[in-house]
């Protein structure tokens, strides 16, 4: 399992590299970005016992980096993934990194991108198929944490 998990990372780092090198790219300040931030709270019983539970309050903080630009007149949003830290934390790294490069695909025009990660068919509600690289953040903000 640990094996499966480490060959998808490695295959998955090769696709950026490759897809960095093949693409057209975008400098972004991130002082032009905003940062759409989400918290949330959630019960969880640790111990199910009749006569004594134990429960915790798991605390979520959740955020995405958005970057709108103009291309032919009309306004194009780019995001990050969901990145699982507090928002004090990002905005720190943020300001320490001041920018980051959208790599953006031209090879194949007629692929698009979702939330989701899959790729359709040209659609007037897409993005581009497109990396926003925040990777000086690390992969560990990209998992939900677990509670433990």
């Amino acid at each position: 399992m640990d094996t499966d998990k480490a060959n998808r990372k490695s295959d998955r780092r090769e696709f950026i590299k490759d897809f960095k090198s093949q693409s057209r790219a975008i400098k972004v300040n991130f002082e032009d970005c905003d940062i759409d931030h989400h918290e949330y709270e959630k019960e969880i019983i640790l111990r199910k016992d009749t006569r004594y539970q134990e429960r915790i309050i798991v605390r979520y903080s959740e955020c995405k980096i958005k970057y709108v630009v103009l291309e032919n007149d009309l306004p194009i949003l780019y995001e990050s993934p969901t990145l699982y830290m507090e928002l004090i934390n990002l905005r720190y790294k943020l300001y320490q990194q001041k920018e980051t490069t959208i790599y953006i695909d031209e090879r194949e025009e007629e692929r698009f991108i979702f939330e989701d990660g899959k790729s359709y068919e040209l659609d007037e509600k897409a993005n581009p198929f497109y990396y926003f690289d925040i990777e000086f953040l690390g992969e560990s903000v990209l998992e939900r944490p677990k509670a433990e």
